[in-house]
């Protein structure tokens, strides 16, 4: 249980620890605030570019600074994920980007999160670094750089990359049988 607060953020009562089915809780015995410590939402975004490549930023914050990974950020009050996912992009690499589908939910190991991942449409535009990014970038498919900041933004990248492949192989086989069958 994390331990965010040590008095009531309502009335200043020091917090003692409840069981709530079965699990603790910080909780105030003079009010009613109970500190759910609910898992944060965290939106991440593959990039495709028209090039054939992805884009990444080098982050310029902590956690992981200076290494790569997917433009992302927390979804804030009052914003659903979608929303999250284009104000993302466009704060961290400064494209204006459609998202297609949600790509994948993933709960990263030892922090309270949950990951969407998102997948765009492919873009045109050049990345370019937004303030809390030191750099942007379109990447080969095939030349991902090794300092990926976040395995689960790795993941993600290396299951669209396997599916983009998968997908391509199916799109020459399938044209190569109709050529076939036409002669």
């Amino acid at each position: 249980m994390a331990q965010a607060f040590k008095y009531c953020p309502l009335c200043a009562t020091s917090l003692v620890v409840k069981l709530f089915d079965g699990n603790e809780k910080n909780a105030c015995p003079a009010c009613d605030f109970v500190q759910w410590d609910n898992p944060l939402p965290v939106v991440a975004i593959i990039v495709p570019h028209v090039s054939g490549g992805v884009v990444l930023i080098k982050r310029g914050m902590p956690p992981r600074l200076g290494f790569w990974a997917l433009p992302a950020g927390f979804v804030d009050h009052g914003e659903g994920p979608f929303q999250a996912a284009v104000r993302e992009a466009k704060e961290e690499c400064g494209l204006d980007i459609k998202p297609v589908r949600l790509y994948g939910v993933y709960t990263p190991q030892g922090s309270n999160q949950i990951l969407m991942v998102y997948l765009a449409k492919p873009v045109t535009q050049l990345p370019v670094p937004g303030s809390d990014a030191l750099e942007a970038q379109v990447f080969p498919l095939d030349q991902l750089p090794a300092d990926i900041a976040f395995p689960l933004h790795e993941e993600a990248l290396h299951k669209w990359i396997k599916n983009c492949r998968r997908s391509q192989k199916r799109g020459r086989s399938a044209g190569r049988g109709k050529a076939r069958a036409k002669r």
